[in-house]
């Protein structure tokens, strides 16, 4: 929203420009500020312009004894002088604007598309806090910090923060936001060891279930085992003496 904001101020700046020019019935490749320019530069007389000239042709009549007589001669029209200054400011006023617009929304589009200014401006503010912190050990966390907890939206929150209410505001409440990040990491890491720990213990459960029910399944097979030599041999012993 706030870029688009800078987008429709850029756009009305154009656009009063685009119709100063048809205003004034410049030509269409011609843009009044830059003409009045090269006029002065080229000792071209601000009287003699064709836009607002100062010197003109004027025609009146005078009554004498039942006739009108009709006379033209040369005259200042003063007004121009005012309208031709008043639109030069204007023009010149609006092409300020206009570049004044673009290098901010340039700006604004710059830092919060790329990563690494969110980056350095969090490192930064958490440098002027009252925590010790060392960058270079920390890129790791500020890159998580940056783009899994405060995204583009909280950098661009950030950033308004800090220019409007100060740094020192600003910087605090980075590291409040810092802190809590770090909670929340804790807790998630903590959450994820036990669960861990819960599927050894669950897997180790098992297992030793496993090996419990071999043991006894052999168990319960080694009598069954004895026992079958045994039969064998008194079928063998009874054929036998049946045989006899």
């Amino acid at each position: 929203m706030y870029m688009m904001t800078k987008g429709l101020y850029l756009l009305n700046t154009l656009l009063q420009i685009y119709f100063l020019n048809k205003f004034l019935k410049t030509d269409q490749n011609d843009w009044y500020g830059l003409r009045v320019i090269q006029e002065v530069m080229n000792g071209t007389d601000w009287g003699n312009t064709g836009v607002f000239p100062r010197v003109s042709v004027c025609d009146f009549s005078v009554w004498q004894v039942g006739n009108i007589l009709r006379y033209s001669a040369q005259c200042v029209l003063v007004i121009n002088m005012f309208n031709e200054k008043i639109f030069v400011f204007l023009w010149f006023w609006y092409m300020l604007l206009a570049a004044a617009t673009v290098l901010s929304f340039t700006y604004w589009l710059i830092i919060i598309i790329i990563p690494c200014f969110s980056r350095w401006f969090i490192s930064q503010s958490l440098e002027l806090s009252d925590m010790k912190f060392d960058p270079s050990t920390k890129k790791k966390e500020v890159e998580r910090f940056v783009s899994t907890y405060l995204r583009h939206d909280g950098i661009f929150i950030l950033r308004m923060v800090t220019i409007h209410a100060g740094v020192i505001f600003g910087t605090d409440l980075v590291l409040s936001l810092w802190n809590a990040f770090y909670s929340i990491e804790e807790e998630f890491s903590e959450g994820r060891t036990s669960n861990e720990d819960r599927y050894d213990n669950k897997q180790n459960y098992l297992r030793q279930r496993k090996k419990q029910r071999a043991k006894k399944l052999i168990n319960d097979l080694e009598p069954c085992t004895a026992l079958m030599p045994t039969q064998k041999s008194s079928d063998t012993d009874r054929s036998s003496n049946d045989e006899r």
